[in-house]
Order: C-alpha cells, then sequence, then structure tokens
C-alpha cells in the first residue's frame, strides 16, 4: 500500500507545479508559503480529472519512516462545501493514528524534548516556515490516544495551540485530560479571539 501512496504523492506534487494548475499554486503562494515549504512537505495538487480529490490542495501524510500512509485534500476556495476531505480509513491508514509534521520534525522533537501541537497542516507549514522543527498536527482536532503514543517515544512535553473558538477550547480540555493519563506535562498557547498560529505568522 504504501508503494502506491508514495507513486501517488509524486504525482500529485508533480501536478502542483504544472502551469495548467497555477490557481492552486498561487492561493498557497497567496496565503504567505514559500515554494521551498511546499516542496519541503512534499504538497500537492489533484486536477479536475485527478480523481478522489479533484480539485484539492493535497497534503500526504507520512510514517515515521517516511512512507505516504494517506493524505488529506483541501477544496480551493469556492470550490466545495466541503474543506477538507481525507482517503478512507483502511488497515494502512487511520487518521487517529497519523500526525502531519511527524516524520519531518522527529528529529527537532526529540532534540527539544517538546512537541507542538496545533490544530491544522497550515499552522504547522507556517510554524515550520518560521523556523519552528517540533510541531505536529492531527487529523481531527484533539489529540487520540495512539496520537500521544507516538508522541510518547520522543517526549513527554506537550505545548497546546487550539484555536480560540469554541470548538478549539473543547478539544483543548478533551486533550489536556488524555495527556495527564499519558504522564505529559502540558503548556497551552492561548491564541487571540479568532486567530490561529498561522493567522498570527503569516498575513
Amino acid at each position: 500500500m504504501s508503494d502506491f501512496c508514495n507513486a501517488e504523492a509524486k504525482y500529485y506534487t508533480e501536478q502542483l507545479w504544472e502551469p495548467s494548475n497555477s490557481e492552486a499554486l498561487d492561493y498557497l503562494r497567496s496565503r504567505g508559503f514559500k515554494d521551498e515549504t511546499l516542496k519541503r512537505f512534499e504538497i500537492g495538487f489533484c486536477p479536475s480529472d485527478g480523481g478522489y480529490f479533484k480539485n484539492r490542495i493535497v497534503f500526504p501524510i507520512f510514517d515515521t519512516l517516511g512512507n505516504v500512509r494517506g493524505f488529506s485534500g483541501r477544496a480551493l476556495p469556492g470550490t466545495s462545501t466541503i474543506k477538507y476531505m481525507n482517503s478512507k480509513e483502511s488497515e494502512d491508514f487511520s487518521k487517529s493514528r497519523c500526525l502531519f509534521g511527524l516524520f519531518h520534525h522527529q528529529k527537532g522533537i526529540f532534540v527539544k524534548n517538546r512537541v507542538i501541537f496545533v490544530e491544522g497542516f497550515t499552522d504547522v507549514l507556517a510554524l515550520a516556515q518560521e523556523g519552528s522543527n517540533n510541531v505536529v498536527a492531527g487529523m481531527g482536532v484533539a489529540l487520540t490516544d495512539p496520537q500521544l503514543a507516538l508522541i510518547a517515544r520522543y517526549t513527554r512535553n506537550i505545548t497546546l495551540c487550539f484555536d480560540s473558538d469554541e470548538k478549539g477550547t473543547a478539544a483543548f480540555h478533551k486533550s489536556v485530560k488524555r495527556a495527564k493519563e499519558f504522564g505529559f506535562s502540558i503548556k497551552r498557547v492561548k491564541l487571540p479571539e479568532g486567530k490561529d498560529p498561522a493567522d498570527l505568522l503569516i498575513a
């Protein structure tokens, strides 16, 4: 399965840089993301004839060995009422067991002995672009037990940085309860109302 996903990820990555798909790349650049950041995280695009993730920016989800296990596709503005779509759950892919950014940041997490957990993939990109090499995001809002077990391989210190809306606050309290059960030392970064980490770092 991973060989197929790796090949699929390569296709999506190539498509992002095709002139015919400039709308996707222009959108990402307008959000402030640099080309080197997009290439490092192998961000891609699925064109309208490309299948399941058509007309979506594609975020590959890596395991800790660097194999792609699945994808999350973000709709371009104005193209769908469903903002995100994920790969279908399977034996090889479960969103509750995945952490976006972990493969790229596992060394930084270990060296700093701390992980920063944020809500969104673009938050990971924004913080990484500003030099933070210990940031990860889940594929739902709150942390899950399998995700905490993964993080515990590298550190027991976690900083939670959720959006300041009602959903983010609820996820914070839920995540704190779970993290305490795993013996984590927990810090919180409280964001201004209506802001997320990407908003603060990238105009």
